[in-house]
């Protein structure tokens, strides 16, 4: 009886990690097909083109605009509107976002989708100012923040690189103490795309 119950469990604990272990793949092959989906803000003025970015606080990834991951069911304008609201430290409204892309149709690298939107320039510092809702991870992960020149960016661009040493922005338009002097090599593969396309605002 002894080894008929112990061979009983073991065949109970197999069975449960090989369900286990299947759930786990085909969650993580469910999740790999969400899409990607954010919005670069960029203002014209005297100085030409800038773009609002801010670094990975929690990463080495570096320096980019707001995207993240599709949540459940949500719509690509729906995602990119939740997403730069999180980034952003909720300085900008997602109701707000979401209506002013939500007909726009966005830029699309496999599955990521862009939406590129003019805005007024605002401080940089204002919007690392602003206070995080207390333990909403997800509203803490960026900053800080800084308007780089378009100029920097087709620099990058025009490398062809995703090494960080050919995407390293000018010290002059980072704030003081940035802990990833670059930028995100990901962000910069999908701008290089919708440069190609002409869609790139500059």
């Amino acid at each position: 009886m002894r080894d008929t119950s112990r061979n009983a469990l073991i065949g109970v604990l197999t069975l449960v990690a090989a369900v286990s272990f299947t759930y786990l793949l085909l969650s993580a092959k469910a999740d790999s097909n969400k899409l990607n989906a954010g919005i670069v803000f960029y203002t014209r003025g005297s100085g030409g083109v800038q773009y609002l970015l801010a670094d990975h606080t929690e990463s080495k990834r570096g320096w980019a605009a707001f995207s993240g991951r599709q949540d459940g069911v949500e719509t690509a304008a729906e995602t990119a509107a939740r997403e730069t609201e999180e980034e952003t430290h909720g300085y900008f409204s997602r109701a707000t976002l979401l209506k002013r892309i939500q007909n726009q149709r966005p830029f699309t690298n496999g599955r990521y989708h862009l939406y590129f939107l003019q805005i007024d320039r605002v401080p940089a510092e204002r919007i690392m100012g602003r206070r995080v809702p207390g333990g909403v991870e997800s509203y803490a992960e960026r900053g800080p923040y800084a308007w780089i020149p378009a100029s920097e960016v087709l620099r990058a661009l025009a490398t062809g690189s995703k090494k960080t040493k050919d995407l390293l922005i000018n010290p002059r338009y980072l704030p003081a103490g940035t802990k990833n002097p670059h930028f995100w090599d990901e962000w910069i593969e999908n701008l290089r795309a919708a440069q190609q396309a002409g869609v790139l605002p500059k």
